[in-house]
């Protein structure tokens, strides 16, 4: 079972966050990752209209065994889609190579985020200014066109 502990509600496009995420196991082994065939947190991103936006997320790398009814908290780095607007952020796991979790029974969890765009935000204040110049251009080309 996946369950967000700690996110924002809003991403803004492309522009990575770290949130934090529960993993519990709840089937009758132990869940192990090898080097060969790693088991991952990773994510699927859904569309307003409950549609496929972004399958194959950022994988975050189990930091070992999690025991049957084991529960742990590890940060995922997730990558919204670059282009605003409402989504669904389902939480999963990935057996790379042999399967994802949901597949087999394993719960998943989402949630709805508001995806807005880039607003420069991180950028140092010279780098800023000339994003916020450059954007400021390019919407009075497109008025223009």
């Amino acid at each position: 079972m996946a369950e967000i502990v700690e996110a924002p509600r809003e991403f803004q496009a492309g522009m990575p966050e770290t949130i934090l995420v529960a993993i519990e196991n709840n089937s009758s082994f132990t869940w192990e990752t090898s080097e060969e065939r790693p088991i991952n947190a990773s994510y699927h991103w859904l569309n307003s209209a409950g549609e496929m936006a972004c399958f194959d997320g950022i994988r975050t790398p189990l930091e070992g065994p999690i025991a049957p009814g084991e529960r742990v908290e590890i940060d995922v780095r997730v990558e919204p889609p670059s282009e605003p607007g409402d989504y669904e952020l389902v939480l999963t796991m990935v057996h790379e190579g042999v399967t994802w979790f949901e597949e087999q029974g394993f719960t998943t969890c989402g949630r709805k985020i508001q995806v807005d765009e880039y607003s420069g935000y991180g950028l140092s204040r010279q780098a800023r200014d000339i994003f916020l110049s450059l954007n400021r251009r390019s919407q009075v080309m497109e008025v223009a066109a």
